[in-house]
């Protein structure tokens, strides 16, 4: 026994002298070994078992596991702990050390290595040892980053995944929705964010991108890649976005304490605190359309080395039950900030807050999975995200390929809605209302319809536009209609009046992904979608070429031009001109839909239209018709009209004079137009017979393939975000723009605020008023009505936008109002003239 004991001891201390014990120390051991009296040997100290630890902890938690290896050492005299620290390469030197037959009994390190030094031979699974009882206090998405080809090898001790660290100094209330962090950055406020794959997917299930499900199944997910590339199109194209590959760069700079947002990990927050103290605000990551955000995960874990007797295999598993208890997991907490993986340990919100946000947020997180083949497919995915962010492809390019290769080569859900033989028969009558091409549209899709499903012949009847109320409504549906065509302003009266039926239940799932946020969000009333999208109605600001060879990007762009000799001819109604207002930082519509804009911004919008037209040389049309007519006659440079009047001025004026621009920035942020969506609703009571045919007919209108068909021939945008826009460059700019637009929402006070509106507009521009009085009229107006309406009128903005620095003015005459009448609009050409490709 003594002799067995010596050998032990030798082979100890050889690993330890190779892995940096100090010689002395077991110089010691042996002598006190060999000299021990033979009573002493037969007593405790033969009995002594050993544990060797490695780690590569920063400072704050070596210290803690310190503090709580002491306790366990004294819980476990019989025990020694050692405990050995690895300033680099952990992982490599572990797995030498492994190979040669030595190394520690546990390993604290990180699950991002278990594939590989599984794969080395170095780590024993811990399935069949650690009872369901251990098992059931982790978090089943942390015990799911440490399996691997259906073994588990570890037990979790700490949690690491993203959060929105904010600096409460400079942000009082931090965004809750990626639309609204994307608003903080238009509005100037910087974000930091690190542009590796594996930290910025956490936005892919924000917009209803999920691969797989905890169990490593794939998902029929996949539909919303495109909606999520374009948003991260959009971050990448936007100042206030600062993304960057260098993790450490983006924390020191956050550390400088000027920047309000960065997007970070738990482990950071120790570093974080040190600079900040009370002021580091820690928040969920926004959310979006499709839920919840997705980060990944990864955890700090208890590794057992393959190579270690039974014996010692035991001791480890008993200090790593201690490690994981929840008591040791809330002493690591409270003394290094450490992300407990025990689910039962508890976490006070008013105590610690910022882990308790972690916690929460790790509760929705993505494992980081070790399989080979969701790895891989991960990858395809990251492809086409690399491929979008620098430019060598569109977002839909780039989705397209991801969801081919995930369906080819990963055995993932198809998307296509037609997979199956149309073998259906009857007949459908469809209503719509006979404005803005709708008839047409209609048709359109009927006929590429009735090429995939030939048995179901859809019959497009027009109705009057007098307005879509209940009774009218119900003499429609007397006549035998199953569908109708509206726009999603119309939805809130005819669900009221329980003449629609829900159709999310019959549209294909992967269709409602593709379907672009705006589009998806305006056809749903209480969680519910009552109409399949077809098509945006966004408000587009359109340019010739010819007048304006590089369109304005700047509100200040627009007055050079004018200055220059371009003519410049700006719609000056409220509806078309409430774009300025956003430039300025209002909106029309607050977060619940109510009114929401502060007459701050509408007056230096209105300011500055006013010095535009009296120094500048830009003229002002009251009216739209005015607008329109010097647009038609290349007297106007610009125009703002609807994004279906496109293929009517391409018709008129031909490819080379009609080009599609984004709105100009203004101090605050882009410009803000307004948009509608148009889509297909179910009336009620339809027949189960009806039901199916009405099923295969709302998947086809929704489908890639069917609003391809409409995009060639009418050039709607469509609200499928799948269909490739590429070969459309200016219907993809009308997409971009849909970005920073505001959905029209049904009011009972909007048509009163449109008119108040004008009427300060004409105020201002054309009787001259000052801004500040028109709007003030205005806001009279509104308080005098508001318990009409049920209105809330804002009030001024405590910190106004600053107004724009004025360029020199010209010193011609000062421009006046269009009045010239508009002129009778030509009928269009029977061939349509096909887009151009205008920058």
């Amino acid at each position: 026994m003594w002799i067995q004991n010596v050998h032990i001891l030798r082979e100890r201390s050889f690993a330890a002298i190779r892995y940096g014990l100090p010689v002395s120390l077991l110089l010691t051991i042996l002598l006190l070994s060999s000299c021990a009296s033979p009573l002493r040997s037969a007593g405790s100290f033969l009995h002594r078992d050993a544990i060797l630890v490695w780690h590569s902890l920063p400072a704050p938690e070596a210290a803690a596991l310190d503090a709580v290896l002491d306790r366990y050492r004294r819980a476990n005299p019989g025990v020694d702990v050692l405990v050995q620290f690895q300033e680099a390469d952990l992982e490599e030197r572990y797995m030498r050390a492994v190979q040669s037959g030595l190394g520690p009994d546990l390993l604290i390190s990180r699950s991002v290595y278990v594939r590989s030094l599984a794969d080395a031979g170095a780590l024993l699974a811990v399935d069949e040892l650690a009872s369901d009882d251990l098992l059931e206090r982790f978090l089943s998405v942390a015990l799911r980053t440490l399996r691997y080809n259906e073994r588990l090898y570890g037990l979790p001790v700490a949690l690491d995944t993203q959060v929105l660290y904010f600096n409460r100094r400079l942000v009082e209330q931090p965004a809750a929705t990626v639309d609204q962090l994307m608003q903080e950055a238009n509005g100037g406020r910087r974000i930091l964010m690190n542009s590796q794959f594996v930290d910025a997917i956490w936005s892919a299930r924000a917009f209803g991108v999920n691969l797989f499900d905890e169990a490593g199944r794939p998902q029929e997910t996949i539909g919303g890649i495109a909606n999520w590339l374009t948003w991260m199109e959009q971050v990448r194209d936007t100042p206030a976005f600062i993304i960057d590959d260098n993790a450490s760069a983006l924390r020191e700079r956050f550390l400088r304490g000027d920047i309000p947002y960065y997007i970070g990990h738990a482990n950071e927050l120790n570093l974080l605190e040190e600079t900040f103290g009370d002021d580091l605000g820690v928040a969920q990551l926004p959310s979006g359309p499709g839920g919840s955000a997705g980060p990944f995960l990864t955890t700090t874990a208890l590794m057992f080395n393959s190579m270690s007797s039974p014996r010692q295999v035991e001791r480890a598993l008993d200090l790593a039950r201690f490690l994981t208890s929840s008591d040791q997991q809330a002493a690591l907490m409270r003394e290094a900030n450490v992300v407990p993986a025990n689910m039962r340990t508890r976490i006070s919100e008013g105590l610690y807050p910022q882990i308790a946000t972690i916690t929460a947020q790790a509760r929705l997180a993505i494992p980081y999975f070790n399989d080979a083949h969701i790895q891989d497919a991960y990858a395809a995915l990251a492809t086409a995200y690399n491929r979008t962010m620098i430019g060598s492809a569109s977002a839909t390019e780039s989705a397209t390929a991801a969801q081919t290769a995930l369906i080819n080569e990963f055995g993932f859900p198809s998307t296509e809605a037609f997979a199956s033989v149309c073998i259906e028969s009857g007949a459908l009558l469809l209503l719509a209302p006979d404005v803005n091409g709708s008839l047409a549209l209609l048709r359109t899709l009927v006929d590429g319809f009735t090429d995939v499903c030939p048995n179901i012949r859809v019959t497009v009847q027009s109705f009057a536009t007098e307005g879509m109320q209940a009774p009218s409504l119900a003499a429609l549906m007397t006549a035998g209609a199953d569908l109708l065509f509206l726009s999603h302003r119309d939805l809130p009266a005819l669900v009221a009046a329980r003449a629609l039926a829900p159709v999310d239940e019959l549209l294909d799932a992967t269709l409602l992904q593709q379907m672009r946020p705006l589009a998806a969000s305006a056809m749903q009333i209480g969680g519910r979608v009552f109409a399949a999208p077809l098509l945006i109605d966004v408000q587009t600001l359109y340019y010739n070429p010819s007048l304006a060879p590089d369109p304005a990007g700047t509100l200040a762009d627009l007055r050079s031009q004018a200055q220059g000799g371009a003519p410049i001819v700006l719609d000056g109604g409220f509806e078309r001109g409430i774009w300025g207002v956003g430039a300025f930082g209002g909106q029309l519509f607050a977060a619940d839909g109510g009114f929401g804009l502060s007459p701050t911004p509408l007056t230096q919008w209105l300011a500055w239209l006013q010095d535009s037209q009296r120094l500048y040389g830009v003229n002002i049309a009251v009216q739209h018709e005015e607008a329109l007519d010097a647009f038609l006659s290349r007297r106007s440079a610009y125009l703002v009209a609807p994004s279906t009047r496109f293929n009517d001025l391409l018709a008129r004026l031909g490819s080379a004079d009609v080009g599609v621009t984004l709105f100009p920035e203004g101090p605050a942020g882009p410009g803000r137009p307004l948009a509608s969506v148009g889509g297909l609703a179910m009336l009620s009571h339809r027949s189960a017979q009806h039901t199916t045919l009405i099923e295969r007919f709302l998947d086809y209108a929704a489908s890639v393939q069917g609003q391809s068909a409409l995009l060639a021939a009418h050039r709607f945008l469509p609200a499928n975000g799948a269909v490739s826009l590429d070969r459309r460059p200016n219907v993809a700019r009308m997409a971009e723009q849909l970005q920073s637009a505001t959905l029209m929402e049904s009011r009972p006070w909007l048509e009163w605020v449109f008119a108040l509106g004008d009427a300060a507009y004409r105020s201002v521009l054309v009787d001259g008023v000052a801004p500040e009085e028109a709007v003030a009229q205005m806001y009279a107006a509104l308080e005098a009505d508001a318990d009409r309406y049920g209105l809330v009128v804002p009030t001024p903005d405590p910190t106004p936008t600053p107004a724009i620095t004025p360029s020199p003015p010209v010193t011609e005459e000062p421009a006046t109002p269009l009045h010239t009448p508009l002129e009778e609009e030509t009928p269009l050409p029977e061939e349509q003239v096909e887009e151009g490709g205008a920058p």
